[in-house]
């Protein structure tokens, strides 16, 4: 969680310092992932802000295709 919302932007890294909405949650990742389970309501809304993100441009950030059936191929000889 605490990666995924650094690379969408959700959580900003300064340093060893992670914050979320201006507010410092945590210096190190392990003190993030305490807070997160401390404060399970922020939590979830953050994984609720990468769901979103990562469904409306698909996984990485790029662009989601549609399922589609492949065309056929011709092959030359």
């Amino acid at each position: 969680l605490v990666d995924l919302a650094v690379q969408q932007d959700i959580v900003q890294k300064a340093g060893a310092w992670y914050s979320y909405q201006g507010n410092k949650i945590g210096q190190g990742k392990n003190n993030v992932i305490r807070y997160f389970e401390e404060n399970t309501q922020i939590a979830e809304e953050i994984e609720r802000n990468i769901r979103e993100q990562l469904l409306t441009t698909g996984t990485n950030g790029a662009v989601q295709i549609e399922d589609e059936e492949e065309p056929d191929l011709l092959l030359e000889s």
